[in-house]
């Protein structure tokens, strides 16, 4: 017996959210698009993120069963489609369309050239950042136009999708982060420089930092002004947030600035050593210090972090350091 389309629905939902938790984020939307042609067939798909001005420009994108150098040709044909602007401004609507003989030259040479005649749009576009998530699937000419049951099933399951996209990323960052919990770290999942999702001591700790601060965006100090995303690192006059980037979606940790922040980097490193075991002799050889200039660096990290033996270092410097291996 076949499976009703609510059954079906149901079973894609929930493959989405156990690849999301178990899955890479490099195959995820492959995988889930093939999933996605058993219940619709199609021919080909486009599974993007792109920065919507004057015209389109792809942020990441999944091109299924497309060659990555239509890429270019994509972003121009997209700019030129007349629907574009009706399905940007119906977030979660999906269209069905097909192509007409009066659409621009641009966009029906690329429909053309991968051999495509019918079409289902659906988008999500943040006004503030300009920037359109969305999916389109292809149908070939030889096959008869989408129908309006295909286009309430990708209605349906677009949410779940996008949901589980980014869920799919920020696991597997934290899956690879070293995070020490003896010392706190609160994290938010970002899109650009949106906060999709967030622990609530996460947005306490960014307020602490910047009490006139209103989400949905991050504050403007976690923003690198050449990327136009999360910095890296930030630290800041009470709070350190680290972040790392998985295709399109930003992993942001944040915790309380410690005392080992405080450290210059020449303390630092003797701080280093001196967890490592060495003494103000071997500390000396290594960082090529005077043995006197040595002692006394030893002595202001001791006052700096409050401890009185080298063994106690170690434990601040493990509950300060990166939640990812240095690259």
């Amino acid at each position: 017996m076949s499976a009703t389309p609510l059954q079906a629905l149901s079973a894609l939902i929930l493959w989405v959210q156990t690849a999301s938790e178990s899955g890479s984020a490099q195959t995820f939307r492959k995988d889930a698009l093939a999933r996605l042609e058993r219940q619709i067939p199609f021919d080909r798909a486009i599974w993007a993120d792109a920065s919507i001005a004057a015209s389109l420009s792809l942020r990441s994108a999944e091109l299924y069963n497309i060659g990555q150098d239509i890429r270019g040709d994509f972003e121009q044909a997209a700019s030129a489609d007349p629907r574009l602007p009706q399905v940007l401004s119906a977030a979660g609507n999906a269209h069905a369309y097909s192509v007409r003989p009066d659409d621009p030259d641009l966009y029906r040479a690329l429909t053309a050239k991968i051999g495509v005649a019918h079409f289902i749009s659906i988008a999500h576009f943040d006004q503030a950042l300009g920037v359109a998530s969305g999916l389109v699937l292809f149908g070939a000419p030889k096959r008869a136009p989408f129908r309006g049951a295909d286009r309430g099933f990708v209605e349906a399951v677009f949410p779940h999708l996008m949901s589980a996209w980014t869920h799919c990323q920020v696991t597997e960052l934290e899956r690879n982060a070293r995070c020490n919990r003896a010392l706190p770290l609160f994290s938010a999942a970002c899109q650009g420089v949106m906060i999709n999702a967030a622990e609530p001591e996460f947005l306490s700790l960014l307020q602490r930092e910047w009490p006139g601060w209103v989400g949905p965006h991050l504050p403007g100090p976690l923003i690198d002004p050449d990327t136009g995303s999360a910095r890296a690192l930030h630290v800041g006059d009470r709070i350190v947030v680290h972040s790392k980037v998985a295709v399109d979606t930003a992993l942001v940790i944040a915790r309380e600035r410690s005392v080992v922040d405080d450290l210059t980097a020449r303390e630092r490193s003797v701080a280093q050593l001196c967890a490592q075991g060495f003494t103000y002799k071997g500390i000396s050889a290594r960082l090529r210090l005077a043995p006197a200039t040595a002692r006394n660096h030893i002595a202001a990290v001791h006052r700096r972090l409050g401890v009185t033996r080298n063994s106690e270092i170690s434990g601040l410097l493990a509950m300060t350091a990166p939640p990812w291996p240095a690259e």
